[in-house]
């Protein structure tokens, strides 16, 4: 028997708490090492006065994840306790001798690690967008601007990687369970990994280096600005608009690439900085954009964000903003500013995955009749474009390119990625394998 102990957790300063464990692996289930077996909430009570507590704007949704430390057939002790007490993280404390089973082995077989070796640790974050985006079913199961992993078992310093991609990169990050689970098994156990979701502005180079620039004083500028703008529109906003326009706005006044973390360890409660490593998407570089008449700023949306949006906030999108149509050219010169302009605040790994340039839908065989540039008005060519301006920026900015593009023309795009943005699981698999390359590569000097 190889008994499955969560190990210790002593934070100075605090106690940590926990819900009662979820399982996702059954009894009797042949385990591997570093396989999933459960998970619980936990949460941090405060054992002596303190100043700033560590997850403030993650507390809701936050977990750790047990993965078996070795082979054998899963005996599962009883330490679920249903409802809510499964759900809310206040119901235990954390006991380094609490087990939650065994893993039993065969006559004759020899155990993978060693006796008395605890289980690993996975932790999960997320950030609601909304306090009230309550979605509690399952492993960061909720509706978040950013979610993050990181294991409980390595030892600082860490190396922070940031996804600031579109849904493609959302695959490769969070894979099939959103979890980060088949990205941990790639990386260096030191690697803490984020992810900053889309759905609110989607983060071209432009968005990316305006958040960066932008002030407190500007940011609230811009939010007086909507809220007059909504409250004058007619038809009048709903309840819901309001919700769609503030997650917007919080998206407009945060900079993710000056963002700071906290992470819990065996060790105690580590701070890691801002991003080491940052991977950034050619997919966010939409062919027309937002541009606020008054202000200035960029607003970013997908397509088919802009097709659900009410007549309130479409008619607030047509008074207030011009529709612009970012050339090649201005592309690359925000992806120089941004990037200088990281790095001059700190030293930074930039890798960039580029688009899918093939169209499987283009019946063209003569481009004579089409205006100049041709990037403007033909997406194709627009693409192909733009991944040869990704040779001059790692030329000159010695920044790493992901060919997705060699990669699903090598697999096949119908099988692989029909709609020409998202992949399939190998694809993803993939796409996965060759940023943990890079990422491990960077750490290792």
């Amino acid at each position: 028997m190889t008994d499955l102990r969560v190990g210790p957790l002593d934070p100075k300063d605090f106690a940590v708490v926990r819900s009662g464990v979820r399982w996702l692996a059954n009894e009797g289930q042949n385990c591997r090492p570093g396989e999933l077996l459960a998970y619980c909430n936990v949460g941090l009570a405060i054992a002596a006065p303190v100043g700033v507590v560590p997850f403030a704007d993650e507390w809701r949704d936050f977990q750790v994840a047990f993965l078996s430390p070795g082979n054998g057939r899963l005996r599962r002790a009883d330490v679920s306790r249903g409802g809510f007490h499964d759900r809310h993280r206040h119901h235990n404390l954390w006991r380094t001798d609490f087990s939650i089973g065994n893993l039993e082995l065969r006559p004759g077989e020899k155990p993978a690690v060693p006796s008395g070796e605890f289980m690993q640790l996975l932790f999960l974050a997320g950030r609601r967008i909304t306090q009230l985006a309550d979605a509690p079913s399952g492993l960061l199961s909720g509706w978040y601007d950013r979610a993050r992993m990181w294991r409980g078992d390595a030892s600082g310093p860490f190396t922070t990687v940031l996804s600031l991609g579109i849904c493609e990169q959302a695959g490769i990050f969070r894979g099939e369970r959103d979890a980060f689970l088949e990205l941990a098994t790639l990386l260096s156990p030191s690697t803490h990994v984020v992810w900053c979701s889309d759905d609110s502005l989607v983060p071209s180079a432009r968005a990316l280096l305006e958040q960066l620039q932008r002030t407190p004083e500007q940011h609230r500028e811009i939010e007086t600005d909507a809220a007059a703008a909504l409250a004058a529109s007619s038809p009048a906003p709903s309840g819901a608009d309001w919700i769609v326009a503030g997650s917007i706005l919080e998206a407009l006044g945060r900079s993710p690439l000056d963002e700071s973390y906290d992470l819990l360890t065996r060790g105690g409660i580590e701070s890691t900085g801002p991003a080491d490593i940052v991977v950034l998407s050619l997919n966010a570089e939409f062919a027309s954009v937002f541009r606020h008449r008054r202000l200035g700023y960029t607003l970013t949306m997908h397509g088919f964000r802009q097709g659900e949006l009410s007549p309130a906030l479409t008619a607030w999108i047509k008074s207030d903003f011009d529709i612009v149509t970012p050339s090649v050219e201005d592309v690359k010169r925000d992806y120089y500013a941004l990037i200088d302009a990281v790095r001059a605040r700190r030293r930074v790994r930039f890798v960039v995955l580029n688009v899918f340039s093939s169209s499987m839908g283009d019946t063209i065989f003569n481009y004579a009749g089409f205006d100049r540039p041709m990037s403007d008005v033909v997406a194709s060519v627009r693409a192909k474009e733009l991944n040869l301006m990704l040779y001059d920026l790692a030329r000159d900015r010695d920044v790493h390119i992901v060919d997705a593009d060699a990669l699903i023309a090598m697999l096949g795009a119908i099988g692989h990625l029909p709609d020409a943005f998202h992949q399939s699981g190998y694809a993803q698999a993939l796409l996965r394998e060759q940023i943990a390359r890079i990422v491990n590569e960077h750490i290792a000097g």
